[in-house]
């Protein structure tokens, strides 16, 4: 099981991480890139693994990995209110996963079976989704 600690990764504050923090987790290596316009990140195998197959369905890891994402405290209004997210593209949409608040350690802590793209996010309402990103270009190409 792999902890993967984004360090500055908050909802108002943001990181880029590069070929140093590649991790090694039970599925291979996993790449961690931030966009830093708007804190996403997509987690893949260096090896160049796609998040999907060629039917277009994701692809689903051989056992769980376990993300964590740090946050500043003083970036956040409510500990109790942070989740992690993950976007569907068939909706366009941020979609609530949750995840553990470790208040001491100031991280949240999820397991994911599948590859796709992450963010933390502070929100009180924990809408099924939170937003779109329609008309917003990523310079990673997501």
């Amino acid at each position: 099981m792999v902890s993967a600690i984004i360090p500055g990764v908050g909802p108002k504050s943001y990181a880029y991480m590069n070929e140093e923090n590649i991790i090694k987790g039970c599925n291979g290596f996993i790449e961690y890139l931030v966009d830093k316009n708007d804190g996403r990140f997509i987690i893949r195998t260096v090896e160049g693994i796609p998040q999907k197959d060629q039917d277009d369905n994701k692809k689903k890891l051989n056992s769980s990995i376990e993300l964590a994402l740090k946050y500043d405290e003083a970036t956040v209004q409510n500990e109790d209110n942070l989740a992690i997210y993950y976007y569907n593209e068939q909706f366009n949409k941020w979609q609530y996963l949750g995840g553990e608040v470790d208040k001491e350690a100031k991280e949240v802590r999820i397991k994911l079976n599948h590859l796709s793209k992450y963010t933390l996010i502070e929100d009180e309402s924990k809408d099924k989704f939170i937003f779109s990103l329609g008309g917003i270009q990523s310079p990673f190409g997501f």
